[in-house]
């Protein structure tokens, strides 16, 4: 009877902490804003309009994007004809950025360069062109792309280390404390917990530079406060504790134990706050695949170090057999639920299976799975071949082989660790839209001309990208502006799919000059037909195409 109520007790207790370790996890998430479910900012408008020409010189510009964004440092910068550069300073209202343009701007065409940071921390930049009285007969020239290759390298490699760290610290002590039944904790988890804790802390600054594309002294100039403050720095926070909690947790015995299990939720949970699990919706499944698949992760190649650090030591073939049986039934679980919380992550950031080859996160997750096909070749082999065997007796041949299997096994999962840090700093977003490393260049589409017989129309459709777009028709004939009583009415369609999508526009004000919103729900090449009703028996119509990104 007092054995029986020992063990409820102890049920009660493990029940009790594992509670603990989930609600910590779930305030760590809590604590970290939500930002948008939208894999990049996208701009939806600009005053001035792209192309526009300005009477005079204005004193400011306004974009206007489709979540919060901020400048990035000395990320603003007008160009003239000549080359010339001038560095502007910007502020951020929620997702519309204001910048200050110089006084007196000279006559000619204008190019603003501009880079914002987005909600997911991945850099958007793209620019806009105006000119003031008359365009110049040259356009000012392109600006090469920032970047910071050196940066973004170290905090690929600083990621694969927490990653690393992290898995080998959860899988450390969840296989030494569920599978081996062992209290010591070894060497191995606080070299984990360090290894997590230093990949962690560099990696806040590494993102900062990365991100921002700045000199490393711009940290000392207030960047390293902006850096700790985002959400990298809390995640590195919660690295640390978490790693901190999960050594005492670990080496101390008797109820003080306990600690190690809100640590390793804390731990588990730091790497659901950076990368892309935040950025997709529904939130609540794609956080929880996150940690759920981190969690058998950590199991699997945790476990397995952990497997192979206890067998260094001399194991009679009993002592084996009850061990590798119990962990081998524990990894197939695993590998079940990696399987299907990847496969569900992967649905939803990647959006459509073109996006498996056509973006840089579907390259590595491609890698990244091929690695993970190996891994489960060898834990097949070892499971169905060699444990039946080690079952059978044959442990003075098999259990050699088992090791060296395990050995295989942990290097090719410290790789997968490797690709797993990769897919958090890669893009989701197609390579001709840009990303991470290599921001998305929006430059301003061009104004098209329509022979409607009696008039010409000057048809632009910006920001020419899936999403909001706005219509922009101008009627000219060779007295000049043309206005008609009714506003031209305007409809897309991409052939063979969707369409058309009407939409009529409005008189902005200006002579000839007539604007109108229209969603763009698909990238593809669109024809645009503009009509306009001259007089009661004519509405001469023209179509052009018009390639949205």
């Amino acid at each position: 009877m007092n054995a029986r109520r020992r063990r409820a007790a102890a049920a009660r207790r493990a029940a009790l902490r594992w509670l603990v370790a989930v609600l910590l996890g779930l305030v760590a998430l809590v604590a970290v804003p939500a930002v948008p479910a939208s894999a990049h900012a996208s701009l939806l408008s600009s005053d001035p309009a792209p192309g526009t020409v300005l009477a005079t010189a204005p004193s400011d510009v306004r974009l206007v994007f489709d979540e919060p964004v901020t400048p990035a440092v000395e990320g603003v910068r007008l160009v003239g004809v000549d080359g010339s550069t001038v560095v502007l300073g910007a502020r951020a209202v929620d997702g519309t950025v204001v910048v200050t343009l110089p006084t007196g701007l000279a006559e000619g065409s204008w190019l603003l360069s501009w880079r914002v940071v987005s909600a997911d921390a991945h850099p958007v930049s793209g620019v806009l062109g105006f000119a003031v009285g008359a365009p110049s007969p040259e356009a000012p020239p392109v600006p090469a792309e920032d970047g910071a290759p050196v940066a973004e390298l170290l905090l690929t490699g600083a990621r694969a280390l927490t990653y690393g760290g992290v898995l080998a610290l959860v899988g450390l002590v969840l296989v030494r404390t569920l599978v081996l039944r062992e209290s010591r904790p070894g060497r191995a988890v606080p070299l984990a917990a360090l290894v997590a804790g230093a990949g962690a802390v560099l990696a806040v600054p590494l993102e900062w530079l990365a991100v921002q594309a700045a000199d490393p002294a711009a940290l000392l100039g207030g960047g390293l406060l902006d850096a700790a403050s985002g959400a990298s720095g809390v995640a590195a926070a919660l690295t640390v504790a978490g790693a901190v909690l999960g050594v005492v947790g670990s080496r101390s015995g008797g109820p003080a134990g306990w600690v190690r299990w809100p640590g390793i939720a804390l731990a588990v949970t730091s790497l659901a706050v950076v990368g892309h699990t935040r950025t997709y919706q529904p939130t609540w499944l794609v956080v929880a695949a996150d940690l759920a698949h981190v969690l058998a992760g950590a199991l699997w190649s945790g476990g397995l170090l952990a497997l192979l650090l206890w067998w260094r030591s001399e194991r009679g073939p009993s002592d084996v057999l009850t061990v590798v049986s119990r962990f081998s039934t524990a990894a197939a679980v695993s590998v079940l639920v990696l399987a299907a919380t990847g496969t569900t992550m992967a649905v939803l950031v990647l959006e459509r299976w073109s996006g498996v080859l056509q973006t840089a996160y579907g390259r590595a997750l491609v890698v990244k799975l091929a690695l993970v096909a190996a891994v489960l070749a060898i834990a097949g082999w070892n499971r169905l071949v060699l444990v039946p065997r080690l079952r059978r007796g044959e442990a003075p041949e098999v259990a050699p082989r088992l090791r060296r299997s395990m050995v295989d096994e942990v290097a090719l999962l410290a790789a997968v660790a490797v690709f797993t840090g990769v897919l958090t700093s890669a893009s989701p977003v197609p390579d001709d839209h840009g990303g991470h490393g290599s921001p998305t260049v929006a430059v301003a589409p061009a104004p098209q001309r329509l022979d409607l017989g009696e008039v010409e129309a000057e048809v632009l459709l910006s920001p020419a990208r899936r999403g909001p777009n706005e219509v922009a028709v101008e009627l000219r004939d060779d007295a000049g502006p043309v206005e008609v009583e009714q506003p031209p009415t305007v409809s897309l369609t991409l052939p063979g799919q969707v369409g058309p999508l009407q939409t009529r526009l409005e008189p902005t004000g200006t002579p000839g000059e007539y604007r109108g919103p229209v969603d763009v729900p698909l990238a593809g090449r669109w024809d645009l037909a503009v009509a306009v009703r001259l007089d009661r028996f004519t509405e001469p119509v023209g179509v052009v195409a018009v390639d949205v990104g």
